[in-house]
């Protein structure tokens, strides 16, 4: 055969691995770019409080500081590079999305499944749970700001907590960060006991976390937490108001996203908050198929370099020359 034949040849196969694995990789991308994580465990909660007293340090400490939380946390995450997005049917939820139809249908499914499972699995776990839950009634303030803090998204991103492991090791953690000193205490004329996570909700906040959140975190949400003050002992509400007002003055800037960085994340978010936003608390690998999608592209790779390889050298053999004898008459 001619090396121009033989040219040709290699380029058709070189065109067959390209247009094959092209699709695979396009979905991956559609993941792969998102985000990464890493799986670990739950550390367990000190028993002292390291949030310092009613009028502790003015000093406030940034959202945005390297945590020493949990090691149940994922890897920081980067946005998408996508520039569409889409939504689940029935929820607020959105996603963006990588160019080219089929990628973007096949990440929202996923996507879907991994929001769906999350948020059933979660329900579940919570139902399971026998604890007291005080029927609230809100007013129209409260309400208001219920309904708002809803729909938002306090920067947890970067805080994202392994959906599994959070959800086994739970229990152990409520229990350990219980032991903490109590920062502002309830209204008992209105609650009752026994009183644990899930018993009530100040907006997404939940309200036994407030008991023993740091002074700082009270400053950073002090708008949201104030149509709720009737939940707190109004003493220690007041003495709270004036040292709030203290940090004011002195020209502290409040984080509307601050978290603690003490406390788990899932352990600060009400129920509520949690059971409508459960993918920007926790990320799962489950319904991700990024590994099978990278490794039948492998496999088609090998397969179609292995036939290359078979091609090139039928085509290199040279042909059996015809034998020419010369005839003597």
């Amino acid at each position: 055969m001619s090396v121009k034949k033989r040219i040709v040849a290699i380029v058709l196969i070189l065109v067959f691995i390209f247009t094959s694995t092209a699709g695979i990789y396009a979905k991956a991308r559609s993941f792969g770019g998102a985000r990464s994580f890493s799986k670990s465990y739950s550390r367990s909660y000190k028993g002292s409080s390291k949030s310092g007293g009613l009028f502790g340090s003015s000093k406030a400490k940034s959202s945005t500081s390297k945590s020493s939380g949990s090691k149940i946390f994922g890897s920081k995450s980067s946005g998408s590079k996508s520039s569409g997005s889409r939504s689940i049917p029935g929820t607020s939820k959105s996603y963006s999305g990588s160019s080219g139809s089929g990628a973007k249908s096949f990440a929202t499914k996923s996507a879907s499944k991994k929001y769906s499972y999350m948020q059933d699995s979660y329900k579940k776990q919570v139902s399971g749970k026998k604890f007291n839950t005080y029927k609230q009634k809100l007013n129209t303030e409260q309400q208001k700001v219920y309904n708002d803090s809803m729909k938002r998204d306090y920067g947890t991103g970067s805080r994202r907590m392994g959906f599994e492991d959070a959800m086994k090791s739970r229990t152990s953690r409520i229990n350990s960060f219980g032991k903490r000193p109590v920062f502002i205490n309830v209204n008992t004329g209105m609650f009752g006991n026994p009183f644990s996570y899930g018993y009530a909700y100040v907006g997404p906040w939940d309200l036994w976390f407030l008991m023993r959140a740091s002074e700082m975190f009270w400053f950073h949400h002090w708008l949201e937490i104030a149509p709720y003050k009737s939940y707190f002992n109004q003493q220690e509400y007041e003495k709270l108001e004036k040292r709030v007002g203290e940090l004011e003055k002195q020209g502290v800037q409040r984080d509307p996203n601050y978290i603690d960085p003490d406390t788990d994340p899932d352990l600060q978010f009400s129920q509520q908050y949690q059971e409508e936003n459960v993918d920007k608390i926790y990320y799962t690998d489950k319904y991700s198929t990024n590994s099978a999608s990278s490794g039948t592209a492998v496999v088609i790779i090998i397969i179609s370099a292995v036939a290359l390889v078979i091609v090139i050298r039928k085509l290199s053999k040279p042909k059996p020359k015809k034998s020419h004898y010369s005839r003597i008459y």
